[in-house]
């Protein structure tokens, strides 16, 4: 998941910070993303499995740096959401889709957030 996050940060397929934080986003909220392991590690196996659990801290860390170096690189007219803002998007976003079984929302959502829609 890091190499992928990675990939997209140092891409340039991308044209804007924004769009790569965009694709960082569809790539956390989907109902197959190792990130719904993470969520399911830090919710579930805390108590089992101590360290699954604190690989899954350590990762929710290192993309909430990552997401605050890309944040940082938006530029100057843009809007410039918090690290942390957008990390809990992801979550809200992968618990709404497990919820509703659908992703449909997730990429309404995510153009309205930029002020695309």
């Amino acid at each position: 998941l890091k190499e992928e996050v990675l990939a997209i940060i140092y891409s340039s397929c991308y044209r804007t910070s924004s769009d790569k934080l965009k694709e960082i986003i569809v790539l956390h909220v989907n109902f197959n993303s190792l990130y719904y392991l993470l969520l399911k590690a830090i919710f579930e196996t805390k108590q089992i499995y101590p360290q699954a659990y604190r690989i899954a801290l350590e990762y929710r860390k290192w993309l909430l740096k990552e997401l605050f170096d890309l944040v940082f690189s938006l530029e100057a007219h843009a809007l410039k959401p918090d690290a942390n803002l957008v990390l809990n998007l992801i979550d809200g976003w992968m618990f709404q889709i497990l919820s509703s079984k659908s992703l449909e929302e997730r990429d309404v959502v995510v153009e309205r957030f930029w002020g695309r829609a």
